[in-house]
């Protein structure tokens, strides 16, 4: 049929069709869950889905294609967007870049959640909170524990991040 899909770094637990056939998703003992083209075998998106704190189980696709679920043994059933192509929303204004990172940054394996082009974390969580994180991609989290929701929505930072400051 083709090569091996390559990109877990352990033990694949569960895969699942798109209903149409289009994409395959995977579910893995590293903690991700990943999305690949079905025809080329390629990774489709730049980072895996990630949010479990343990294994993934199971996975699966909504019937329209628009949603993933992912099982894990941390306790709880996470529901993903499925699309790939999430923009970043980038302004230029007289050459000061600003990133409304709400729906673009990521939890490093220490705690830190970074943003797209910033070298250091901006904000420490600390592990009793990583567990029951809500993620960017993330559409529901089901868990008996609730969960921690953050925002970024106004979010300015590098450099010129006094540029949010209104005079």
């Amino acid at each position: 049929m083709g090569d091996p899909l390559q990109g877990h770094d352990n033990w694949v637990n569960s895969v699942a069709f798109s209903h149409d056939g289009t994409r395959i998703v995977s579910g893995s003992q590293d903690k991700t869950v990943r999305i690949w083209d079905a025809t080329t075998g390629a990774q489709m998106g730049d980072h895996p889905l990630q949010g479990h704190d343990d294994r993934v189980h199971s996975v699966a696709f909504s019937h329209d294609g628009t949603r993933i679920v992912s099982g894990s043994h941390d306790d709880t059933s996470r529901i993903w967007d499925a699309a790939i192509d999430l923009p970043i929303n980038n302004t230029l204004t007289d050459h000061i870049e600003f990133l409304e990172a709400h729906n673009n940054w990521n939890l490093s394996s220490d705690g830190w959640i970074t943003l797209p082009n910033c070298p250091y974390g901006i904000i420490w969580i600390p592990p009793q909170f990583r567990k029951l994180l809500w993620r960017p991609r993330n559409l529901c989290i089901i868990s008996q524990l609730g969960y921690t929701k953050l925002s970024f929505k106004n979010c300015v930072y590098g450099a010129e991040w006094f540029h949010c400051i209104e005079e």
